[in-house]
C-alpha cells in the first residue's frame, strides 16, 4: 500500500537550526540568495539575513545555470550533517529572482496561521 506523499514543508533558513530534530529527513522548501558556489563539490551556500544553509546539488547537476547572488527556491530533503549541522539534498532548484522576499515571508506566516486555525477547528 502506498502512503500519500507530503508536500515539502516551507521553512525559513533561520528556522532550520531551531527545528533540526523535527525537520531532519523531511522534504523542505527554502528560499535564499546564493552566497557561494562550489561546482567541483556540487555544493552551494544559501543565505537569508544572517542564516546560511548548505545545499547539495548532485541530483540536479548542471540543469540550471546558477550564479552568486541569484535568489533561488530549493526543494529537497533536509539531512543531518556532522556536529549538529544540516544540508539540503536538492531535487528541484528554481530561479526566483525578482521575488519580494518580505512579502513572501509575510504570506508564509499568514498561511501557517490559517493552517493552524483550520487544524484547531477540525480537532474541536
Amino acid at each position: 500500500m502506498n502512503t500519500p506523499r507530503q508536500a515539502a514543508q516551507i521553512v525559513h533558513i533561520d528556522e532550520i537550526a531551531q527545528r533540526l530534530d523535527e525537520l531532519a529527513g523531511q522534504s523542505v522548501r527554502v528560499v535564499g540568495r546564493i552566497s557561494k558556489i562550489d561546482p567541483m563539490s556540487n555544493l552551494l551556500v544559501l543565505e537569508r539575513r544572517t542564516a546560511t544553509l548548505t545545499v547539495r546539488t548532485d541530483l540536479v547537476g548542471d540543469a540550471a545555470p546558477l550564479r552568486e547572488r541569484m535568489l533561488i527556491q530549493v526543494i529537497g530533503n533536509l539531512e543531518m550533517g556532522t556536529h549538529c549541522t544540516a544540508h539540503v539534498d536538492a531535487k528541484i532548484i528554481r530561479n526566483v529572482d525578482g521575488l519580494d522576499l518580505d512579502l513572501w515571508e509575510s504570506a508564509v506566516e499568514m498561511r501557517r496561521r490559517f493552517l493552524m486555525q483550520e487544524e484547531q477547528e477540525l480537532a474541536a
